[in-house]
């Protein structure tokens, strides 16, 4: 008489199982946010390093080579895209701890089209020892038909030595 009826213990069942589900899945993606959040490295200030003009860059630039550069153009879905990648060298006898360069397309008015500027160095690699040699790569997405571009070039932009 007072039995429920085999049917509606198994829904109530599996509406419990639902709810329970639901909830604990609610909780993970909650703590997953907030370890998340909280675990997230604070970014490094930026180094300090010497900039065309300075003493130090134009008396050390030329102990920094880039050879073998290689470019490409290629077309995805989202448009062109232009690859440039080439050997940097510390020809020096100084650790270089910094290192930044720029990607550029430039158009046949000497206009710049698209410009990156990545710093490998330490982001990629700690350091570069004397003598040593290092590969890297930088994309410029989204950049005009290949017919409109003159150049692509890497240059230097910046560098740290160890003191």
């Amino acid at each position: 008489m007072f039995e429920q009826p085999e049917e509606k213990a198994n829904k109530d069942h599996s509406r419990l199982i639902m709810t329970v589900s639901g909830f604990l899945l609610v909780v993970v993606v909650a703590l997953t946010i907030i370890v998340g959040t909280r675990a997230s490295k604070h970014p490094a200030p930026p180094l300090e390093m010497a900039r065309p003009g300075s003493a130090e860059f134009d008396s050390y630039k030329q102990s920094i080579k880039m050879d073998e550069i290689k470019k490409a153009t290629a077309k995805n879905m989202f448009g062109n895209i232009g690859m440039l990648s080439a050997h940097v060298q510390n020809a020096g006898d100084s650790l270089i701890t910094g290192l930044q360069l720029r990607a550029v397309a430039l158009g046949f008015n000497n206009e710049i089209l698209k410009e990156k500027t990545i710093t490998p160095i330490p982001k990629s690699r700690e350091s570069l020892g004397p003598h040593e040699t290092m590969f890297i790569e930088i994309q410029l997405e989204k950049i005009p038909e290949p017919g409109d571009i003159m150049e692509m070039t890497i240059e230097l932009v910046g560098f740290k030595l160890k003191e």
